[in-house]
């Protein structure tokens, strides 16, 4: 019987790939925003398959049979069968993930390289995202009732995020100062706000709405109002997910379906057709990096007084045009 080599006997595994993936998740769960966690398990759990598929015991080995060697053809497979786009985005999770251990898990390899990022990116062909014209937005919100309506206004004027529209409360609104605090999970998992100028139309909109909304007491702006059969809905609690809206809406108006997202781009791209700078721009979007808003441009200091001017003038156009 051949017998091991005393070291490899006394060498204990520690840190197998399952209890690396299961405790950075533990942490990241409490952390970040869902759909953050959402895509750093769905990246874990298809790298903890690709390891199973290859006879490694997830459980029962060290994390260094993780090579970049192993690493590169994981990605590879996510590269072909999925897209460069998606194989960075699961290269970026699970890079964060090594580095998450090194810093914070007892017996993790604190000296090897991070072996996924050692993977140079992938080269990315994306579609380009659909922004509707602005004459198809207003015909929507033409369309629009009640608080459907404001929402949309409060979604074109301040070129938010679907989470931080649903999220926003009444706490929120300054209708005093004419400002609007929008709170975000984006930067790195932390939750920071931002101050915002309310264009006048909005803040208009915003108090008719808290003087007629069937639910006062609510602590959000926006609420089911009609109860359905759908668990995330219920009349005087924040909306989750509204799937149907834009569709209905779109349909109503006669227009291209179009998504509550693409009114945040909407909101960029007529900022920018209007001459306004790219880092006022920047600022009103609340991107962390000047790259983000638009390649080669830098950031830019920008008072909240220039903010509050190019918003107040979105949608004067319907004015001067007799719509």
């Amino acid at each position: 019987m051949l017998l091991m080599p005393v070291e490899q006997e006394l060498t204990p595994i520690i840190c197998s790939p399952l209890e690396w993936a299961t405790q950075y998740l533990s942490d990241a769960e409490g952390r970040l925003s869902k759909s953050t966690f959402d895509e750093k398990r769905a990246a874990l759990r298809m790298l903890m398959a690709f390891l199973m598929s290859k006879g490694i015991q997830v459980q029962a080995v060290s994390v260094r049979e993780i090579t970049t060697q192993i690493a590169l053809e994981y990605l590879n497979i996510q590269n072909r069968e999925r897209s460069g786009y998606a194989a960075n985005k699961d290269r970026k999770n699970l890079v964060r993930g090594w580095e998450w251990a090194k810093k914070y898990m007892t017996g993790f390899p604190v000296e090897s390289k991070n072996p996924f990022h050692e993977i140079e990116k992938f080269r990315e062909i994306r579609s380009p995202r659909y922004v509707p014209a602005e004459e198809d937005f207003w015909k929507v919100v033409d369309v629009a009732q009640g608080q459907d309506k404001v929402m949309l206004l409060a979604f074109i004027y301040l070129g938010a995020r679907r989470k931080e529209i649903f999220e926003l409360l009444w706490e929120d609104v300054n209708f005093e100062q004419g400002r609007i605090r929008l709170w975000t999970n984006k930067r790195e998992g932390a939750r920071e706000f931002d101050w915002l100028p309310m264009a006048e139309k909005l803040k208009e909109a915003l108090l008719n709405w808290k003087n007629i909304t069937p639910f006062p007491d609510a602590a959000t702006v926006f609420v089911a109002t009609v109860d359905t059969s759908s668990p995330t809905h219920r009349p005087g609690q924040a909306f989750l997910y509204r799937q149907h809206l834009m569709a209905r809406l779109c349909r109503q108006a006669g227009v291209a379906k179009f998504t509550f997202h693409s009114i945040r781009h909407l909101t960029a791209v007529t900022l920018h057709r209007d001459g306004f700078r790219i880092g006022l721009i920047q600022k009103l979007l609340r991107h962390t990096k000047a790259q983000t808003t638009e390649i080669y441009l830098r950031s830019l200091g920008i008072d909240m007084e220039e903010v509050r001017v190019a918003v107040n003038g979105m949608g004067n156009h319907r004015e001067s045009d007799g719509s």
